[in-house]
């Protein structure tokens, strides 16, 4: 197996010295992604919603640093429609960072399409102050010497690494009928336990059944930093960017509008997302976070001739020792989800809650307009 950091790649080929060393040693060859199980017949689309069900996991398991930024992240070229499956961006390496999922043994031409999105990344989203971004294709099998030919004159920096899953096969339907099922087992397995159980052990069955019956993991405490991290730069970011989606025509009725992150009740209007991010884990390290969350603000009606029209929506996540809280800070509070900081969010969700707060949001504006008349 490869040490951490020695996946094939051509970093030093195409990013400036300094840099190219942070980037081979941040990345490695193989991920472990199993914290879930795949079938043999899976299909790239079903990797990528198991990466993303489990993001919290994904996101330890590819190192410090990294933050979400989105799925099937979709680009226009020439009247074409394009899509990035997995789209990440690196704090200490100040670069986006994109991910192709392929199920099956790496191909030379994964290269080619890997250089095209880095060219429309690099064109489209990265600014003066990001650094080049980088692509990895990630691969159940691999031959090094193609990766190395493959790699060789590309300009654009890419890195080609394989992951371990756990694979399952599945049952042909013509044994289904004829095997024992899970219930089955576990009858005739308990019945050979009793015969052999003391008190003690019957008392310990007790409990263990209680605890198993309340379908719950070990929960961890609010200062757990991946927890944290894992809220803001995922949750909370893809949220955003689902609103914006949701509410693209009602931000054309006003003269200016934006959503933007919270943290500690302090707004970052004027910060790029990894200022943000950064902003973020500076306070996370220096105070206890009791709050994030996100600010919807609306200023200007155009229609109603109101320059002065300002209606702002706050939706906070108000931490507590073993759970948070996630609901709207105005015109009342209310509690919408309860979680532990052990439950993770799903895509769906995260689009009910958008849903949710973009009705919720345009409820408020259609009362505040009313008053301007």
């Amino acid at each position: 197996m490869r040490e951490k950091g020695k996946l094939p790649n051509n970093f030093s080929n195409t990013l400036p010295a300094g840099h190219s060393d942070l980037a081979i040693e941040l990345f490695k060859d193989p991920y472990k992604f199993d914290f879930f199980q795949l079938s043999e017949e899976a299909k790239e689309r079903d990797l990528e919603n198991a990466l993303v069900d489990h993001i919290s996991r994904f996101l330890v398991e590819m190192g410090k640093g990294f933050a979400y930024i989105g799925r099937q992240q979709h680009f226009e070229h020439e009247g074409k429609d394009y899509y990035i499956d997995l789209l990440l961006y690196h704090l200490k390496l100040h670069c986006y960072v994109v991910l192709e999922l392929k199920v099956g043994e790496f191909k030379s031409e994964y290269t080619g399409k890997m250089n095209f999105y880095l060219s429309l990344i690099d064109d489209r989203c990265k600014t003066g102050e990001d650094k080049p971004s980088i692509g990895i294709i990630l691969c159940r099998d691999k031959s090094d010497v193609t990766v190395e030919y493959a790699l060789r004159d590309v300009r654009k920096p890419i890195g080609v690494a394989g992951y371990e899953v756990n694979f399952t096969k599945a049952i042909p339907e013509y044994l289904k009928g004829d095997l024992p099922t899970i219930e089955d087992l576990e009858q005739e397995l308990q019945k050979e336990v009793e015969v052999h159980k003391k008190p003690i052990d019957e008392k310990i069955d007790a409990l263990r059944n209680f605890v198993t019956s309340l379908g719950k993991t070990e929960m961890q405490p609010v200062e757990h930093e991946d927890i944290k991290d894992n809220l803001f730069t995922y949750t909370l970011v893809d949220l955003k960017n689902k609103l914006d989606n949701i509410l693209g025509e009602v931000k054309a009725m006003f003269l200016d509008s934006w959503i933007v992150p919270m943290c500690n009740g302090n707004i970052y209007k004027e910060m790029s997302d990894y200022d943000i991010l950064a902003e973020f884990t500076i306070e996370s390290e220096n105070n206890i976070i009791g709050s994030i969350g996100l600010c919807a603000a609306f200023n200007g009606f155009k229609f109603g001739g109101a320059n002065a029209f300002v209606s702002n929506h706050r939706l906070s996540f108000s931490f507590d020792n073993f759970r948070y809280w996630v609901g709207p800070d105005n015109p009342r509070k209310e509690i919408w989800v309860e979680k532990r900081y052990d439950e993770t969010w799903s895509d769906t969700e995260i689009a009910a809650l958008a849903d949710r707060w973009a009705d919720w949001i345009i409820n408020d504006i259609r009362e505040d307009v009313e008053r301007t008349k």
